[in-house]
């Protein structure tokens, strides 16, 4: 069955469920901007578009996710998060929720099209097929091209009722004005150091938290994301050549080539 949007049913949707992950979303460093979105909703005061924006690594999209799932769930556990057991969140799990819409930038583009904002406001302007939100989430708002930008201002200025858009941003000053001004901000920063590194070594407890962390500039993830490349070894690497250049073990001549050429 296709959906709005493009999407098809998987016919093995029903059988499905959200599987969490290990780490909590949201994440520790998030539970802030969580409890006053939380409240907002709650008090039905909240707004119809929100822009969360923050340094990458701190799981901004993440945050955005799991926001629309608790607002199409039908059934929130204790921590106001998606259940993963109900219809609407089993259909999020397969991606075709007919009140969800997802725009991310193609991979072969530097910038989002404007014919995505296009089909992405002929989505808001649709019926919602469930008796909660209509949602649409955008990923890399900044980069929206001019006209990409210009197409989504008239939603943002007439949302239809329970709608809400969110937009996605690690850079906020790349945002239209006309765009950042109709949108409630969410702003995300790097936990205290130690709360990062404490963080990380319950994850990765063979890693040195203090070092990923610093290379990351405070970003939990994005540390994360380190350990688990080969990007710390290659450093040790240039460290230990950089070492014998000093210790007269090898010429400067050698070590440029390793440096710049390395053998593979």
């Amino acid at each position: 069955m296709s959906l709005p949007g493009g999407s098809t049913q998987n016919p093995n949707c029903h059988k499905l469920s959200i599987k969490r992950s290990f780490m909590p979303i949201p994440y520790p460093w998030q539970k802030q901007q969580w409890s006053h979105v939380q409240k907002q909703i709650f008090g039905h005061k909240l707004p119809h578009a929100l822009l969360i924006y923050g340094q990458s690594g701190l799981g901004k999209l993440s945050f955005a996710n799991e926001l629309a799932r608790s607002l199409l769930c039908t059934q929130l556990d204790a921590e106001t998060r998606a259940c993963g057991k109900c219809q609407p969140c089993r259909l999020c799990a397969c991606d075709c929720h007919p009140d969800l819409y997802r725009v991310n930038r193609d991979d072969d583009r530097q910038q989002i099209r404007v014919d995505q904002i296009r089909d992405f406001c002929e989505f808001m302007a649709l019926s919602r097929q469930f008796d909660r939100y209509k949602i649409g989430l955008i990923a890399e708002a900044e980069k929206l091209n001019n006209n990409a930008a210009n197409s989504l201002l008239k939603t943002l200025e007439e949302p239809p009722p329970y709608s809400l858009i969110i937009l996605v941003s690690t850079g906020l000053m790349q945002i239209p004005p006309t765009i950042r001004s109709r949108c409630q901000q969410v702003v995300f920063h790097a936990p205290p150091r130690e709360n990062g590194v404490s963080w990380l070594a319950e994850q990765l407890p063979d890693c040195d938290s203090r070092l990923l962390i610093s290379l990351a500039h405070g970003n939990p993830l994005t540390a994360r994301g380190l350990a688990r490349s080969d990007q710390i070894q290659n450093r040790q690497w240039a460290f230990n050549v950089l070492a014998q250049l000093l210790a007269g073990e090898v010429s400067a001549v050698t070590a440029a080539e390793y440096l710049f050429f390395p053998i593979a």
